[in-house]
């Protein structure tokens, strides 16, 4: 065995017979994990090393202009270049995340200039005061990332004054060493190896879609009969990836984005992504349910009505991957249709049919809905 060779199986004891079968199934296994790993990208165009480049050439865009505006605090620039950097992948993201960040540091110094007006000599009140900012600062960092950096800005003005350093120049200060950090941000991301943000959008949306037809086939695979999956953790990698293309179309859906058209263009998709995640997830939840629940049975009919959806999806996904596959959207009569009596001329909707009909139904139609906005054809019905 260790010389990799012919070997003579005819004298094995069961126990080597059984360890041979062993190391043939984990090499076979690993051969096969091989086969299928996706080639990495290297150089330049891994995502890493280009967002290390761009943080550098920002980095040092912040550090010449900091040290011109103040020789003391040009740090600020530096930090504020590295946050908008942080949890982004394309340049729109960047401009977004830059624009919060600014737009939160203007209104955080208008209220530490009033906070520490009000304040003024109570050292108490002060703390107090910064421990509840402080609170607000993590908790609403999940939820808006100017709201973030709004209490992190008042919260300065306020320990200001608690170490006597307070200065309404510190704080205006603050708001130019951010502007510039931010802009320095921007300008590298928009100018050293760019990122468009429709490519990244266009990654996104293409996981979205194999998330869904994963969903989509396991949930339906189950309901027909089949053997059960781990349809939770399907469930939640298109909620996953579905919350990744919801943050990256921000740069798109802003409400002060010139291209309207296209805004409305990419609410739209996200909406119907929604729909259809949610009725996916409604299918999972609902044949999670078959081994237990007395009232629900197996319809092996299910596997064939859903064909088209399946098949829909994966004509979207390669038209979004190559704008020029030529792939169409099929439409035709409606899933409920499609369930035909079977030979022994059992009943049309079975017990499962009649609770899972409706979300196969709203999928169906909100698949086909994705093909114009996408651009998509769609294919005559056949009479």
């Amino acid at each position: 065995m260790a010389l990799d060779g012919p070997q003579d199986e005819s004298d094995d004891s069961p126990a080597t017979a059984r360890s041979r079968e062993e190391m043939d199934a984990e090499d076979a296994a690993i051969d096969a994990g091989e086969q299928d790993e996706p080639e990495e990208e290297t150089g330049l165009r891994r995502p890493t090393t280009r967002a290390a480049v761009q943080v550098t050439v920002g980095s040092l865009l912040a550090i010449a202009g900091g040290e011109l505006l103040s020789a003391q605090r040009w740090y600020w620039a530096v930090l504020a270049c590295w946050i908008v950097f942080l949890n982004t992948a394309s340049t729109g993201e960047i401009l977004v995340k830059g624009y919060r960040r600014v737009l939160g540091t203007l209104f955080g110094v208008v209220a530490g200039i009033v906070l520490a007006g009000l304040v003024g000599n109570h050292t108490w009140l002060a703390f107090g005061l910064v421990l509840l900012l402080i609170f607000a600062m993590f908790y609403t960092a999940p939820l808006s990332y100017t709201l973030m950096s709004f209490f992190v800005t008042a919260m300065l003005g306020l320990l200001y004054t608690l170490l006597h350093t307070y200065s309404m120049s510190v704080l205006l200060l603050r708001v130019e060493e951010t502007a510039l950090g931010a802009a320095c941000g921007v300008v590298a991301a928009a100018l050293v190896l760019p990122v468009r943000t429709d490519r990244r959008t266009d990654e996104l949306l293409g996981t979205v879609l194999e998330r869904l037809k994963d969903v989509t086939e396991g949930a339906v695979d189950q309901l027909s009969g089949g053997p059960a999956a781990d349809l939770l953790d399907r469930a939640r990698d298109l909620d996953q990836a579905l919350g990744d293309l919801r943050a990256a179309t921000q740069p798109l859906t802003h409400p002060v984005t010139p291209l309207r058209a296209r805004r409305d263009t990419a609410r739209y998709v996200v909406a119907l992504l929604e729909t259809c995640a949610y009725h996916a997830r409604s299918l999972a939840a609902t044949a999670e349910l078959l081994p237990t629940h007395p009232s629900i049975a197996a319809d092996p009919r299910l596997r064939g009505a859903v064909r088209r959806t399946v098949r829909n999806i994966e004509a979207i996904a390669a038209h979004v991957a190559d704008r020029q596959a030529g792939t169409e959207v099929e439409t035709g009569p409606s899933i409920a249709s499609l369930l035909k009596p079977d030979a022994a001329g059992a009943p049309r909707y079975g017990r499962i049919t009649g609770r899972v009909l409706r979300h196969l139904e709203r999928l169906d139609e909100a698949v086909a809905g994705l093909a114009k906005p996408l651009g998509v054809s769609v294919a005559t019905p056949r009479r």
